[in-house]
């Protein structure tokens, strides 16, 4: 398991730094769910949270402004500006997982 976690992690900076981002982007939210679905003993939210941002994050534009990808092949990826659909993609996969979370409570 530790190897795993641990390619989780290189997978996790690749995102962050933007570096090869739509494959570590694939690969991350494939191993996040393969990783939340295994697990039984343990259920969290935010577990739930990030996966569902993870597998939206394979459609966004994220690496088009700050990131290596963008420094590396600027005519691919580089942009000045991102669509909306970023903006308003994050803000509903938020908005769907509050509101799954808090009706089984009520």
């Amino acid at each position: 398991m530790k190897p795993f976690l641990w390619c989780m992690l290189a997978l996790a900076s690749s995102i962050t730094l933007g570096f090869f981002y739509r494959a570590a982007s694939i690969l991350f939210a494939i191993g996040f769910g393969y990783m939340f679905l295994l697990e039984q003993a343990l259920y969290l939210n935010h577990f739930y949270l990030i996966w569902l941002i993870s597998i939206v994050m394979i459609f966004l534009p994220a690496n088009a402004v700050f990131s290596i990808d963008a420094l590396l092949w600027p005519a691919k990826y580089k942009r000045d500006t991102l669509p909306r659909f970023v903006e308003r993609a994050l803000s509903h996969s938020l908005t769907h997982s509050f509101i799954r979370c808090y009706i089984p409570r009520s």
